[in-house]
């Protein structure tokens, strides 16, 4: 009998209540919070994505098209996305003549440098395409079911 009242004592304390309720709460705590990094560092990928293809636009203006232009606009996109993304991809197209027609989006046909875009007299410009994708892998899963996380950013520009 002695025993059945020390645990029907036990049994009523309350003591210990809030270490059961933290050990439910804690990891739907944890699941949110990592949740709200892993989506911070995703932005935050995708910025220094869209920042390294930025980069190779203000090198393309100023480097022009002159030979070796394409290797080097190349090169300046790929030492920006690799200080911060490793495994990005990048492919310069041009710098090279095209003539471009259409409102949106416009279509690029490669063409000879000098000589009339066809059915125009319209003289075809140096154009310079720059694309990058990087593919995030997200600290939790979750965020790869809601979010498409191969990152992509692309630039058509004119230089001259």
């Amino acid at each position: 009998m002695k025993r059945f009242l020390i645990l029907r004592r036990r049994l009523r304390t309350t003591k210990g209540g809030a270490i059961v309720e933290f050990a439910f709460i804690f990891p739907i705590l944890l699941s949110l919070i990592g949740g709200v990094a892993d989506f911070g560092i995703f932005l935050w990928r995708r910025g220094q994505l869209a920042n390294a293809v930025t980069y190779g636009t203000h090198y393309a203006f100023l480097a022009g098209n002159g030979t070796g232009a394409n290797t080097n606009i190349k090169n300046a996109v790929t030492s920006v996305a690799s200080a911060s993304l490793t495994g990005a991809t990048i492919t310069v197209t041009g710098p090279a003549c095209y003539c471009v027609t259409g409102a949106n989006p416009p279509t690029m046909t490669a063409s000879t440098c000098g000589v009339n875009c066809t059915g125009t007299t319209v003289k075809p410009g140096y154009f310079v395409n720059i694309q990058a994708s990087y593919a995030y892998t997200p600290i939790f899963s979750v965020l790869a079911r809601y979010l498409n996380t191969t990152m992509y950013e692309s630039v058509t520009m004119r230089v001259q």
